[in-house]
């Protein structure tokens, strides 16, 4: 492979527009580049989602932006913004980032069928291991946080008193 200083920089791809829905339902046409591509922006479903531009070397050919979005990773189009492919995150075998490029192990289940897909970074400094990383720990952490809310209305739907936190005891009196 190509060592990371041989490769091309951002400066090679022009900007595009991408239409989406805004809250109020309207078409919204937005200038993209690649320095506003790798940021945090809103998203109508509620998680974060950041976008970077990569160009696909492997399974999947050609410059794309990648979402990562809990639960799956997005690949639009880069000139359209157009939905290209989808890798639901818990269909992943595995994934990694070292030296601007970024793989991951595609299960059998994934739309490309099972194999590696690398991605080479076009913007410095991308993270997109540890925004996924994170994504997926802030999931998890509401899941749990889900499972206790249930678990709790099921012990009082049973007549049952639940156990006080341990944030909530008070503290141990002085000796």
């Amino acid at each position: 492979g190509r060592k990371p200083d041989q490769m091309n920089s951002t400066s090679d791809f022009d900007g595009f527009s991408l239409s989406s829905r805004g809250s109020n339902g309207r078409l919204v046409e937005r200038e993209w580049s690649h320095d506003s591509l790798n940021l945090l922006t809103s998203n109508p479903t509620g998680g974060p989602q950041v976008r970077f531009l990569v160009e696909g070397t492997s399974l999947v050919k050609g410059k794309f932006i990648l979402e990562v979005q809990y639960p799956q990773i997005n690949l639009l189009n880069y000139r359209t913004g157009v939905l290209e492919t989808v890798f639901p995150i818990p269909f992943l075998r595995g994934y990694g980032q070292d030296y601007g490029v970024f793989a991951l192990e595609a299960g059998r289940r994934c739309a490309v069928g099972p194999g590696r897909v690398d991605f080479r970074l076009l913007d410095k400094g991308a993270d997109v291991k540890g925004c996924l990383q994170q994504q997926i720990k802030e999931h998890k952490a509401r899941r749990a946080a889900l499972a206790a809310r249930r678990s709790e209305e099921n012990l009082l739907a049973l007549g049952v008193q639940p156990a006080p936190s341990v944030a909530a005891r008070p503290p141990p009196p002085p000796a």
